[in-house]
């Protein structure tokens, strides 16, 4: 069995563990050298250049938006 265990992330700052991270590199997800990588503060995750991805996936399907996101939760 598996428990969840969730952080209190007030009582550390309001920072996230994950602030600063290579989401690419977490995923293990592989790019071509030089390619603008996301990070995990970024607003906008960009997947568009990501080895081995379907051919399929469409590009907007590519790109992740967090904008809209209005609860800073």
């Amino acid at each position: 069995m598996t428990a969840l265990v969730t952080a209190d992330l007030r009582s550390q700052g309001g920072a996230s563990p994950f602030a600063g991270a290579d989401v690419c590199q977490e995923a293990g997800f592989q790019l071509p050298a030089g390619t603008c990588r996301p990070f995990f503060d970024d607003d906008l995750w960009d997947f568009t250049d990501v080895v081995g991805l379907p051919v399929q996936m469409s590009l907007s399907q590519r790109r992740f938006d967090f904008t809209l996101i209005t609860d800073p939760r």
